[in-house]
C-alpha cells in the first residue's frame, strides 16, 4: 500500500491492564493502530516510514483510555484520510465503517 507522506508522522503508546496500545498520527490525524511490542517495526513495514517523532497526543490517548476503559462506545478521533492512497470507493467503505 502506498503512503501520501509529506508531513510529521507522530507516535505515541498508552499502557491499559496488561497490555500496550500504539497509535500513528499526522497534523491531521490519526493513521495506524498496533498492538505489537515494537510498534515502530509493525508501522514501518506497512508504510515503509521509520522517520518518526515520539510525541503525546492527549486528545486521541484520551479518546482510546475512554473507550477501552468502558466510558465511551465510540470514540471521537480525527482520521487522516489521505496519508494512505486509497481508492475512492475504499474511502467510502472506510468512512461509512468509522461513521464520518
Amino acid at each position: 500500500m502506498k503512503v501520501n507522506y509529506r508531513q510529521q508522522i507522530n507516535y505515541s503508546s498508552i499502557n491499559f491492564l496488561d497490555w500496550k496500545f500504539s497509535f500513528f498520527s499526522s497534523d491531521k490525524g490519526l493513521i495506524f493502530t498496533t498492538f505489537q511490542d515494537d510498534p515502530i517495526a509493525d508501522f514501518s513495514k506497512w508504510s515503509g516510514i521509520s522517520k518518526l517523532v515520539n510525541r503525546e497526543n492527549p486528545k486521541i490517548s484520551s479518546a482510546f483510555l475512554d473507550y477501552f476503559s468502558g466510558r465511551s462506545s465510540s470514540p471521537k478521533i480525527s482520521i487522516d484520510w489521505n496519508f494512505w492512497q486509497f481508492s475512492n470507493f475504499q474511502i467510502l467503505i472506510l468512512k461509512k465503517i468509522a461513521g464520518d
